[in-house]
């Protein structure tokens, strides 16, 4: 796997085989063909690195050539051409720009905005509330002067979390159960009279 870094060879293609000459009178660009071995395109330059220097994992260059080519009153091919102009590029220093995160990072068009800074603020507790933005989130500041901030409830208290202890009805009321149920097993489990016979409505005299 190469390393990234900028491209070492480039080449430039004329394909439109025509000559734009100056405007005429008129202001109009004239379009006169090329030679014959050019009517199909040419290559009109070339860009290809001769040194390079990795920095930090990047391929840089440290030296390049740039030509330019032009076609030739009597050419055989497309690729028989005049150098032009000859250009050695050595840069003097790189710089690598750094990207920068912004926060909150702003916003790509119009966008419903939560807002829930505010559920758990000191002074002024809210609900959550939405607004409209295009660019921007707001500020504390900005989203306390919405009309929709005024009209916000206040969030109901938190309930404790710690244990829950009996009221004195509850209790009554637990007791009453506990000695219903023991009344109940001991009546169940009472012995029959001793003839045997179960006398489900005493006499009396």
């Amino acid at each position: 796997m190469e390393p990234a870094g900028l491209p070492e060879f480039l080449t430039y293609f004329n394909k439109d085989g025509h000559l734009r000459t100056a405007p005429n009178a008129g202001g109009r660009f004239l379009q006169r063909p090329l030679p014959s071995p050019y009517r199909r395109g040419f290559t009109n330059s070339l860009y290809q690195v001769v040194r390079t220097t990795n920095y930090n994992g990047i391929l840089l260059p440290l030296e390049a050539l740039y030509l330019t080519f032009w076609v030739k009153a009597a050419a055989r091919s497309s690729n028989d051409l005049w150098v032009h102009h000859r250009f050695r590029v050595r840069p003097t220093n790189f710089f690598v720009p750094q990207e920068t995160i912004a926060i909150p990072p702003p916003l790509p068009g119009p966008t419903v905005v939560t807002e829930a800074r505010f559920l758990e603020h000191t002074n002024t507790p809210k609900n959550l509330f939405y607004y409209m933005r295009t660019n921007r989130f707001l500020t504390l500041a900005e989203a306390r002067r919405l009309p929709v901030f005024a009209q916000t409830t206040t969030p109901p208290p938190l309930q404790p979390s710690g244990p829950r202890f009996l009221t004195p009805r509850d209790t009554f009321l637990l007791l009453l159960i506990v000695f219903s149920a023991f009344a109940f097993f001991a009546y169940r489990r009472r012995p029959p009279p001793p003839n045997g016979d179960v006398d489900s409505h005493p006499k009396t005299t």
